[in-house]
């Protein structure tokens, strides 16, 4: 009987995995039919069509909405549950115009003007100062915007960008490379994180922009840090090869999504002085909290990565990263990640996908 029940419960978990596929690649066919839609009338009907998805998405989500209102709140410590909601309804909004451009922007490369038109950016020269130095930049970004426009737009600007990513499977298979290369960006793919690494090292030695998405979480591998309130495990390979490099560390996050484009800020680079690989990944997520505490309409709360993570015993109000933190075991958090050396690493490397 145990046997036999053990067969069924193994046909039952594949049944619904398979369902799970089956949904998920329906889902991406009609966004798929959407955003060629959207797209004929150009980028702003393409934005609006993309909120519209997202007050539908925000509607169907009724039993997650429920418990990311709450942990919205107490992340940000908000009087009810009331303004959580506005916040989480304008994060869907913004999350899935975004999810519905890339897809569109996958289906046919967009035209120039329309990359240009479709943007905003503060800082660019700062990115270029810093990456006139030689010693490449490693720019951190978030799940706010549009990511891989972004990247097209600093091409087309002249800066030379990779731009780590991972492909969601409700894509077909090496549809989001394809998509990046033709916008003019380098790719590359984080599914194997040995191959990534190396491929990061490669890119900052010629002097490249690797841009690289940071608020996943990692699923191995990675460093702890406080961020909204939780203990999250940070990707440690972009800290350690930052420090190995000498590459400047900057950031570029989302701080607004009007209809007529999205405005991006990218800020100075930031002193990495006496950190370890601990004490980078503490700044990264310093830098992340900060932002998405200023801007929390920009942030996808309903990603799966953050919300999963449980809140730690002690109250909310303790909750802020602190930027000045650095790390209990010195020195040697570098040199060890995981357990495993540093001079041959395993390292979670974080990455773009479309959702």
């Amino acid at each position: 009987m145990t046997g036999r029940a053990h067969d069924r419960g193994e046909v039952s978990m594949a049944f619904f995995a398979e369902v799970r596929r089956l949904r998920r690649r329906l889902a991406f066919s009609m966004l798929h039919g959407l955003s060629r839609l959207g797209r004929i009338g150009g980028q702003a009907r393409l934005a609006r069509v993309g909120r519209w998805v997202g007050d539908l998405h925000y509607a169907l989500a009724f039993a997650k909405r429920r418990a990311l209102k709450l942990q919205l709140a107490r992340a940000l410590d908000l009087p009810n549950e009331r303004d959580a909601a506005a916040i989480l309804r304008s994060a869907y909004r913004s999350g899935d115009r975004a999810v519905l451009e890339v897809i569109a922007m996958c289906a046919d490369p967009v035209p120039e003007c329309w990359i240009e038109q479709s943007l905003g950016v503060e800082g660019l020269d700062r990115l270029r100062a810093a990456a006139a130095l030689g010693r490449g930049v490693l720019l951190i970004g978030m799940h706010m915007g549009n990511g891989i426009l972004l990247a097209a737009w600093l091409a087309r600007h002249g800066i030379e960008v990779s731009l780590v990513h991972k492909q969601s499977r409700k894509m077909p298979d090496g549809a989001l490379a394809r998509c990046i290369e033709q916008h003019g960006v380098e790719g590359i793919c984080a599914r194997q994180h040995d191959r990534a690494y190396r491929e990061m090292v490669r890119a900052i030695k010629r002097g490249r922009v690797v841009f690289v998405l940071m608020d996943q979480g990692a699923k191995c591998g990675g460093l702890p840090v406080r961020l909204l309130g939780k203990d999250i495990m940070l990707a440690s390979g972009p800290p350690v090869l930052a420090l190995r490099t000498g590459a400047a560390l900057m950031t570029a996050f989302a701080t607004g999504d009007d209809p007529g484009g999205w405005c991006f800020r990218i800020d100075p680079p930031i002193d990495l002085t006496g950190r370890d690989a601990q004490g980078v990944a503490e700044l990264i997520a310093a830098a992340m909290d900060s932002h998405i505490r200023a801007h929390p309409q920009m942030w996808t709360w309903h990603h799966r990565r953050w919300r999963n993570y449980p809140f730690p015993a002690e109250s909310a109000r303790t909750t802020r990263v602190a930027a000045s933190a650095t790390s209990s075991t010195g020195g040697n958090q570098a040199s060890v990640v995981a357990g495993i050396p540093v001079a041959s690493p395993a390292k979670e490397v974080s990455s773009t996908s479309s959702w």
